[in-house]
């Protein structure tokens, strides 16, 4: 798959409700962990894990799309020069 299909698919995940809703729930329900004076250093633990992956999904996701711009934008620097 070329980087543009991949930033295209990347583009598409942000849009998806779905997927949104899913990484807000989960990063809502660890945030509550964090807030909770009932919680012990397990499920803080577990909370954080939980923070950590949302943003690395994220992370990848826009790297993705920033990949797709940016080899977008080097195609159209070459053809001007052409």
């Amino acid at each position: 798959m070329d980087r543009k299909q991949r930033a295209n698919d990347a583009e598409r995940l942000l849009r998806d409700e779905t997927f949104v809703d899913v990484l807000d729930s989960v990063r809502r329900q660890s945030l509550e962990v964090f807030t909770s004076p009932n919680s012990d250093i397990k499920a803080i633990e577990k909370a954080h894990e939980g923070i950590r992956a949302v943003e690395t999904v994220l992370s990848e996701v826009r790297s993705r799309i920033y990949g797709g711009k940016a080899q977008d934008k080097k195609e159209g620097r070459h053809r001007a020069s052409d």
